[in-house]
């Protein structure tokens, strides 16, 4: 967790129109603070990594896109979704 923040949850609340609530939820779901920290970084890499390969940077509206793991359990591979529809052009593969 960044040092300057008081509390998990505090920096998630920093960071809240980032993310969807489908994405908030897998986030915020695991059990302890340090594999949700971990849990926010992997979909925060997933979303950078999208819009600096479609070219956009921060031109683009983040909570547009939602990621979501293609097997839940396995957190390796994931797919997205653009306004709610899944954009079948690309596949994420995610690494600790």
């Amino acid at each position: 967790m960044p040092q300057r923040i008081d509390s998990l949850e505090s920096y998630f609340d920093t960071m809240k129109s980032s993310f969807t609530s489908d994405e908030w939820t897998t986030i915020r779901k695991q059990s302890t603070d340090e594999n949700k920290f971990k849990e926010f970084c992997r979909h925060w890499s997933l979303k950078e990594s999208y819009i600096k390969a479609i070219g956009l940077g921060m031109h683009f509206k983040l909570q547009r896109a939602s990621f979501q793991y293609v097997d839940p359990e396995m957190h390796r591979n994931a797919k997205v979704l653009i306004d709610g529809t899944e954009d079948t052009k690309w596949r994420f593969s995610v690494e600790d």
